[in-house]
């Protein structure tokens, strides 16, 4: 029984103890996936981010949808983004970080508003429009109320419940060009279900 009180004391000290960034381009990547992540929770990362990344820009290449340089890297950056970041903001050590003490539900809000993703891809794609951009962003962030209107024990049921109705819409109402379907879905996936929700 001591052992046991021991390591939870132990356990307990480490999610307590400052977490602190490094400087420099480095601290730009701490920043992103927790300064106390582990490699493999950073390897899984960066794979799933290019592999993502490569699936989605190779397949507009390979489909021949017309997009240009610039449309490319717009969208190999946003998925980049999106993808890491579903893995990033679900691992232990991503939750440690984005739910740290001192983080309150207004910054947990204008991280999800400030994910105007959906937008820039309006800007750039004529096949995006203004509505379908403003129905994904909308629904995110009115989500993202909802979520962070409840108690820590129920955020992640929410979270799903809320999730698992946008794959439902987006099931039934196609309102993203191919070569950009899945986009919706990965958003509502790394805000709602990853960032949102910490650790009960």
């Amino acid at each position: 029984m001591a052992n046991i009180e021991n390591n939870r004391a132990s356990v307990s000290s480490e999610a307590d103890a400052p977490i602190t960034p490094r400087t420099g381009v480095v601290g730009y990547w701490d920043r992103l996936v927790g300064p106390t992540a582990t490699p493999a929770e950073q390897g899984v990362t960066l794979a799933v981010a290019i592999c993502w990344t490569l699936a989605v820009c190779g397949y507009a290449v390979y489909a021949d949808l017309g997009w240009s340089t610039l449309q490319l890297a717009v969208v190999a950056a946003i998925t980049f983004d999106v993808a890491g970041g579903v893995t990033a903001t679900a691992s232990v050590n991503g939750r440690r970080w984005w739910h740290r003490a001192g983080k309150t539900n207004r910054d947990h809000f204008m991280f999800v508003a400030g994910h105007v993703h959906p937008f820039v891809l309006a800007a750039l794609f004529a096949s995006v429009t203004w509505t379908a951009a403003g129905i994904v962003y909308a629904y995110v962030l009115l989500a993202s109320i909802l979520v962070l209107g409840v108690g820590p024990t129920l955020r992640r049921p929410v979270a799903l419940a809320l999730f698992s109705g946008w794959v439902l819409f987006a099931a039934y109402q196609s309102i993203l060009p191919v070569g950009l379907e899945w986009f919706g879905t990965l958003l509502a996936l790394k805000l709602l279900v990853g960032h949102l929700v910490g650790e009960a």
